[in-house]
């Protein structure tokens, strides 16, 4: 069953950003994954912190895909250049 990833970033390196994005996508689809909604300017309801500067869905066959893409080693780099971007929160959601 899918799940959704919702990915909420602070962007502190906006340069870092533009390389992040080259490299996110391809590595996104190597687990089946796709972008479903993409925000640079969220509209936030309610929040206990911060809010996103830039928000991302992302939709994985399975919960086994959203987390080997997380862990996977080889995308260490990916994940190490998202976090030099700013500050993220990657929230899994299993669908119901």
């Amino acid at each position: 069953m899918a799940v959704f990833a919702s990915i909420h970033l602070t962007i502190t390196d906006s340069d870092k950003l533009v390389e992040y994005r080259k490299l996110a996508g391809p590595a996104v689809q190597q687990y089946g994954g796709k972008a479903v909604s993409t925000h640079s300017a969220p509209i936030v309801l309610e929040a206990a912190e911060t809010p996103p500067t830039v928000m991302v869905i992302v939709e994985f066959p399975t919960l086994d895909d959203a987390t080997g893409w997380f862990n996977d080693p080889d995308l260490a780099h990916v994940h190490a250049l998202r976090n030099e971007a700013g500050l993220s929160t990657i929230v899994v959601n299993p669908a119901s």
